[in-house]
């Protein structure tokens, strides 16, 4: 055997050199046929760099190209299954190593590349997607600080959507646990590794997002990009960005960023950190509320006259007022002490049963002078209904001695917003 113009001949058969019959006559089948027989076994297995260019992404799944350099181009496909574990989007003009085979397609005699594998030339193809992905999102809006939701300051259940098993769960339960017992957590197990990551990721944000939490964190421990790349997927920032619920991205080490730490409506450098972040720190707010105790009861004594008779104390969230220097107070210039400032005064005096309101009174002082109903007084309330309800009084005749009920009157009459002026804080 040996080749006679790139076709097999067998040497020993005299027609092909008889006059006129120096070759085999072949049809078109049997010359493609040979033709691909010694391609696809001399170029079994090639490495070509090039440029991309007239890329059609067919329905099939399949991605038709030709790769070019200065001087040739030539064909090249890469099908479905080989396509689907590409990382990165194919782009006119970028600059690619394929790994694949030579190929001839019989029926047309054209020769192409039979791609398994496209690699950018000189840089990684993930980081290459990351760039891509994060340059797509955020011309979509994803990253808009306007879009992003406010967490709430101080949450009352939340979800935990990481690995029940790792390092990084743990160190988020301990953190809860030192700053803010009384939050409720649930976890959502998921896989953080791996080509199922993503799914179960996006299945179980889609899930919390239902059950009305505060606030939603997903994260995990640190490691490489690839090891991270299920919260740098597409699927992942669109369940994120479609979420009611605020989300805080809490992936990996403060150094490492990916695609939901840009989507999400915080990030948090380490998962540790994201439960600094949005919990409270329960020392830090009993201090606080000391001081604002602190600061009522100056106020109260800053206004105390020698026509006062009463100091009426009430309860700011929950907690009460700082009753050792009330009780001082009230001691030092022989003043009673009323409490509980949720139900009316005029309830008290009036035998009205008006019940609670969920608005209560900030404080109020009783100066010496006479209603026909009992002792004089005045109120300092934030809520409409009271002051709807005293005025209801005092138009029926039944309090006709409240010259000093004004629910827009300065003064003594100091509304919640006026204090909260007074005293300098931002919040009650």
């Amino acid at each position: 055997m040996k080749y006679l113009n790139g076709t097999i001949v067998n040497e020993n058969d005299k027609s092909i050199y008889k006059k006129g019959h120096s070759l085999h006559i072949l049809n078109v089948s049997s010359l493609n046929e040979q033709i691909k027989t010694l391609l696809e076994e001399s170029f079994s297995r090639v490495l070509v760099e090039g440029e991309l260019s007239r890329i059609t992404f067919h329905n099939s799944g399949h991605i038709y190209f030709t790769l070019k350099d200065e001087n040739s181009t030539i064909k090249a496909v890469i099908f479905k299954a080989n396509a689907a574990k590409l990382k990165f989007q194919l782009q006119e003009g970028l600059k690619v190593i394929l790994d694949g085979a030579i190929t001839l397609y019989k029926p047309r005699g054209e020769y192409q590349i039979n791609c398994f594998t496209i690699q950018p030339s000189g840089h990684g193809a993930l980081a290459l997607a990351f760039e891509q992905l994060k340059n797509k999102l955020s011309s979509q809006g994803y990253f808009e600080v306007s879009r992003k939701k406010q967490l709430p300051k101080f949450p009352k259940k939340i979800a935990l959507i990481t690995s029940a098993t790792g390092a990084a769960v743990q160190d988020m339960l301990r953190v809860a646990q030192n700053r803010y017992r009384v939050l409720e957590i649930d976890i959502y197990d998921v896989l953080v590794q791996g080509e199922n990551a993503a799914p179960s990721i996006v299945k179980a944000l889609s899930l919390a997002d239902t059950k009305g939490y505060d606030i939603i964190v997903i994260g995990r421990g640190g490691g490489s990009m690839e090891d991270l790349w299920a919260f740098n997927e597409e699927s992942v920032a669109d369940a994120i960005f479609k979420a009611q619920t605020p989300i805080v991205s809490a992936v990996g080490h403060e150094i490492d960023w990916v695609i939901s730490d840009f989507v999400a409506d915080l990030r948090a450098p380490t998962p540790s950190a994201a439960m600094q972040m949005i919990l409270p720190d329960t020392n830090e707010l009993y201090q606080y509320i000391d001081s604002l105790s602190s600061a009522f009861a100056q106020k109260i004594e800053q206004k105390i006259t020698p026509k006062t008779k009463a100091i009426l104390v009430v309860h700011i969230f929950g907690h009460p007022a700082d009753m050792t220097a009330i009780t001082k107070i009230a001691k030092k210039h022989k003043l009673k002490i009323i409490e509980d400032a949720c139900e009316s005064i005029c309830a008290r005096h009036h035998g009205k049963n008006t019940g609670t309101f969920g608005e209560t009174a900030v404080f109020a002082f009783y100066p010496n002078k006479q209603m026909t109903t009992g002792e004089g007084g005045m109120i300092t309330t934030n809520s409409k209904k009271i002051y709807e309800l005293c005025q209801s009084l005092k138009n029926q005749g039944r309090a006709p001695n409240m010259q000093w009920l004004d629910h827009e009157r300065l003064g003594y009459n100091y509304r919640m917003d006026e204090l909260r002026a007074a005293l300098g804080l931002a919040q009650l």
